[in-house]
């Protein structure tokens, strides 16, 4: 990055909000500043099929999602900068952004960060966190024919166990409670599947390796149960990805942006919209802000 200048708007996280907020504002002159610590798509690299966004009759892999997002986003030479956003400051009407990297000044900032996963808090997770155990599914290693145990009950973790079972010899579903909390559709998809197992009222209490491989020790009804696997994925839900501004308690956000506590910084997409957590609302919540953020603009111009 290294420019000194004050940018007009640097937008936090490369999603479907960030990605559509920073088109808009290309497209207006407005030159936004895209940051994003990992890979451009946000949880859209996770999913398997959306089916729920127009234009898409048939769906549309998450990944290709990505690339057509990608291809629009080079299309109008938005740019994007691959670092960490730790901490965003206010101070003489500027933000000041702490990355990983350097420091930027904006006039307004949008907090596109989504969401990060929520811990199962299992004996072991933390220990093989990485390793053998993930909480993305898009960290994984591409490896074929492995086996993998997906830890969750929800549309989140029928839709990975159905994304992973096109590359793995075997995916069990493991949750608590006696009936998945997924849509049936996925439900169903799950189902047909040969090499996806489902397995309710199995609590798992520990991880660990045995003979090169993952445990994991399960509590059922009949008695103690161990699933010997490679890997594990937990899918137990989702809590707000915030990013610290000083001197504010962002966290307490609700709304459509946060200006009237701070002018000029506005929240999209999931890091604000709980479970619901969809593309559609990301892309338009993006929109909403980037608008905004051009009659803000324009009226500190008329000042």
């Amino acid at each position: 990055m290294g420019d000194n200048a004050v940018r007009d708007v640097v937008i936090v996280g490369a999603g479907p909000a960030g990605i559509s907020a920073s088109v808009y504002l290309q497209r207006i002159g407005l030159k936004p500043l895209v940051l994003e610590r990992n890979e451009t798509g946000g949880l859209l690299l996770n999913a398997n099929l959306v089916e729920n966004y127009p234009g898409f009759p048939e769906g549309i892999g998450g990944r290709e999602l990505v690339d057509i997002f990608k291809d629009q986003l080079n299309h109008w030479n938005v740019e994007v900068e691959k670092c960490e956003v730790k901490k965003v400051a206010y101070a003489n009407g500027h933000f000041k952004l702490t990355t990983s990297e350097d420091e930027i000044e904006s006039r307004v900032v949008i907090l596109a960060t989504g969401t990060k996963p929520k811990a199962a808090e299992i004996p072991g997770e933390n220990t093989l966190k990485g390793k053998r155990v993930f909480h993305e599914i898009r960290d994984i290693p591409e490896e074929e024919g492995r086996d993998y145990v997906v830890i969750g009950s929800g549309d989140a973790a029928f839709d990975y166990a159905i994304n992973l079972s096109r590359r793995a010899g075997r995916v069990d579903i493991i949750f608590r409670s006696s009936e998945p909390k997924c849509i049936n559709l996925l439900l169903e998809r799950a189902r047909a599947l040969d090499n996806i197992h489902i397995y309710p009222d199995t609590e798992p209490e520990s991880l660990g390796e045995v003979d090169n491989r993952l445990r994991v020790s399960c509590s059922t009804s009949e008695g103690e149960k161990h699933f010997d696997t490679e890997y594990a994925l937990i899918a137990c839900g989702r809590e707000p990805n915030w990013v610290d501004v000083e001197g504010f308690e962002i966290s307490s956000v609700d709304g459509e942006s946060c200006e009237t506590i701070l002018p000029g910084l506005y929240v999209a997409g999931d890091v604000k919209r709980g479970n619901y957590r969809q593309v559609g609302i990301a892309v338009g919540d993006g929109l909403h802000s980037a608008m905004s953020i051009a009659e803000f603009l324009k009226r500190g111009e008329e000042k």
